[in-house]
């Protein structure tokens, strides 16, 4: 992998990225060019075909919101999952090639 401080020439804007998962776990990360990093948003109530809500997710070592320089997004298959009483575990291995989004600098 090689990084180049200058963005490529075809960037498109990432001022922002939703991710819906399930109806349960869905979230966000908003750039704010001011802080030059992206903040972190978290579902916080089930949707089930209502609208989404969200809340900044906070780190409870310190409460200050979630943020990152840059975000990756990777497709990656699910290959296996376990199932408890009380969950569903799903093993998404990171072992193959496969696409992805990166995002920096808003």
């Amino acid at each position: 992998m090689r990084f180049d401080i200058q963005p490529p020439a075809n960037e498109q804007p990432g001022a922002g990225l939703s991710i819906y998962y399930t109806y349960g776990s869905y979230h966000r990360w908003e750039y704010d060019p001011a802080l030059g990093r992206y903040l972190r948003f978290q579902e916080v109530e089930n949707d089930y075909g209502q609208e989404l809500v969200y809340e900044p997710l906070l780190d409870i070592s310190d409460e200050q919101q979630v943020s990152a320089d840059n975000v990756v997004v990777l497709f990656t298959p699910h290959e296996t999952y376990y199932r408890s009483s009380s969950t569903w575990i799903v093993d998404i291995p990171l072992k193959k090639e496969g696409d992805g989004f990166a995002f920096r600098e808003g």
